[in-house]
């Protein structure tokens, strides 16, 4: 009896950490696009309020500049190509790993950049948000 029940609970627990998986998976993706699209509102959903979103040359943007350089043409991403290489799960956090090319424009220069880029997640509200991003040149 106590092994169907250790086997019903492994299941359900796979079948619970697949899901995360998916929708972790999702965000990263939907994020890329949303980027490119200047999607505000899809960016909303997906940021935390406290997101600290670092780039490869230093530059570190909170939860407004990603609004206000989307905006005024700042920061403009034409390409972002990524390959998940890891996702990791605490309770409430995940950690994502990828590697990818990025091709925009930023304060009217174009850029075309190979990066490592990892991601913070937390479950916050019965959402995954992103609160923190930092990229490294490959």
């Amino acid at each position: 009896m106590k092994i169907n029940i250790l086997i019903v609970l492994f299941f359900v627990f796979s079948i619970a950490k697949g899901q995360d998986t998916l929708l972790l998976k999702q965000n990263v993706y939907q994020l890329n696009e949303s980027l490119i699209a200047k999607d505000t509102l899809m960016l909303k959903q997906l940021l935390h309020p406290n997101i600290n979103f670092g780039h490869s040359n230093g530059w570190v943007q909170n939860f407004n500049d990603v609004f206000v350089d989307m905006q005024t043409g700042k920061l403009n991403y034409a390409k972002i190509s990524t390959q998940i290489m890891g996702l990791s799960f605490t309770k409430n956090w995940a950690v994502c790993t990828s590697v990818g090319e990025f091709i925009g424009n930023v304060n009217g220069n174009n850029f075309s950049l190979k990066l490592h880029v990892m991601q913070t997640w937390v479950w916050n509200k019965n959402k995954w948000k992103l609160i923190s991003r930092q990229s490294t040149k490959l």
